[in-house]
C-alpha cells in the first residue's frame, strides 16, 4: 500500500510554532518533505531537522515486512531524505528491522524502541546517531508479552531519562539496559500479543503522557495488510492518559473519548499535541481540554 507522505510538514509546524499558550490559532500546511516512505511511524526532531522512523513496504504487520525499517533525517535547511539506518546497518539480533517511536536527547543521539530486534524477536531499544554512526542495541529481552516490555513501541527522553510504553499489557517503563528496566505503575490489561495496543509517549513537566490507539495492525485472511481495532479484546480504550514519573499517581485519564485512535504524541510547553487519522489535535496538560489543531485532506493516516 503505496502512500505519498506529506503528514510532515503539519508536525513540523506544530513542534516549532505551537507556542506555548492554550490559546488556539490555525495551522497553515504546508508540504516540506513528500514521498519520505511507504509508512511513517515516528518523529521527533532537534534544530537542525527531523529524524524519523518508517517503513520502505508499507504496513509493518507483526506477520511480515519484518526486515525494511528505516530510520531516516531530514534537514530543515533542505527537506531531502538521507537514510541513517536499514537492514544493511542495524543492531538487530533476531534479524528483524522495525523501528518505532524514536527521540533525540537534543546533543546529537538518537534513541528508538523495536518491538522485534531482540533476542528470538524480543523488544530491543537502540541508539545511534545524527550522522549515522554504528547503531547500539542497549537493551534486548526475550520473549513472550508477560516480560518488560513484551513488545516496546513507544520511547522519550526527559532530563537525561529514557521512558519507553509497551503494547502488551499497557505498561510503562524507565531505564531500560541490558535486559532489565523499571516498571512505572501498574500493568492495564492482561498482557497478550492478541491483544495488544499501540501506544507512543510524550513527557514533560513530570508526567508520561500515553496516546492509547486501542489499535493494531495485523493481516486478513487473504495477506493484506489491516488496522485491527481491539480495544473491546482489552480494558483500554482510545484517548489520552498520563502517569507520574515516579508512578505514585496511577494511570489518569486526560482526553477520553473524544479522539478516535491517537497515534504521535508531542509535548510543547503546556500543551500536547496527538496526531490522529486526518487530523491534529491540541490537548491542555492540566485540563484536558480538548480542540481540532488542523486536518488536511491530504492527510491519509498521521
Amino acid at each position: 500500500m503505496k502512500r505519498t507522505v506529506v503528514t510532515i510538514a503539519l508536525v513540523t509546524a506544530i513542534s516549532l510554532a505551537a507556542g506555548t499558550g492554550p490559546t488556539l490559532h490555525a495551522a497553515t500546511v504546508t508540504p516540506f518533505a513528500t514521498g519520505v516512505y511507504d509508512e511513517l511511524y515516528g518523529l521527533t526532531s532537534d534544530i537542525r531537522g527531523l529524524y524519523v522512523t518508517g517503513s520502505t513496504a508499507g504496513f509493518r504487520d507483526f506477520n511480515g515486512n519484518n526486515t525494511d525499517g528505516v530510520v531516516g533525517k531530514i534537514p530543515f535547511a533542505t527537506g531531502k531524505l538521507t537514510t541513517l539506518y536499514s537492514k544493511a546497518k542495524y543492531a538487530t539480533l533476531s534479524g528483524h528491522v522495525t523501528p518505532f517511536q524514536i527521540t533525540t536527547d537534543g546533543a546529537g543521539g538518537l534513541f528508538w524502541a523495536d518491538p522485534d530486534a531482540g533476542p528470538s524477536t524480543g523488544s530491543a531499544f537502540i541508539s545511534g546517531t545524527i550522522g549515522g554512526a554504528a547503531p547500539t542495541q542497549f537493551f534486548g529481552i526475550c520473549c513472550g508479552p508477560a516480560v518488560l516490555p513484551g513488545d516496546g513501541t513507544g520511547f522519550a527522553f526527559w532530563r537525561g531519562e529514557l521512558y519507553f510504553s509497551d503494547s502488551t499489557g499497557g505498561r510503562i517503563g524507565t531505564g531500560p539496559s541490558g535486559s532489565s528496566a523499571t516498571q512505572i505503575g501498574p500493568t492495564r490489561y492482561t498482557p497478550d500479543f492478541s491483544t495488544e495496543s499501540w501506544s507512543q509517549i510524550a513527557v514533560a513537566n513530570g508526567k508520561i503522557f500515553i496516546a492509547d490507539s486501542a489499535e493494531n495492525r495485523g493481516v486478513d485472511s487473504s495477506g493484506r495488510a489491516i488496522v485491527v481495532d481491539v480495544s473491546s479484546a482489552t480494558t483500554i480504550t482510545s484517548g489520552i492518559r498520563w502517569i507520574s514519573v515516579d508512578g505514585s499517581s496511577g494511570f489518569v485519564d486526560l482526553s477520553v473519548g473524544k479522539i478516535l485512535h491517537p497515534i504521535g504524541i508531542v509535548a510543547v510547553g503546556k500543551l500536547l499535541y496527538v496526531s490522529a487519522g486526518r487530523a491534529v489535535w491540541q490537548i491542555e496538560q492540566t485540563t484536558g481540554r480538548t480542540t481540532k489543531y488542523a486536518t488536511d485532506p491530504r492527510f491519509l493516516d498521521l
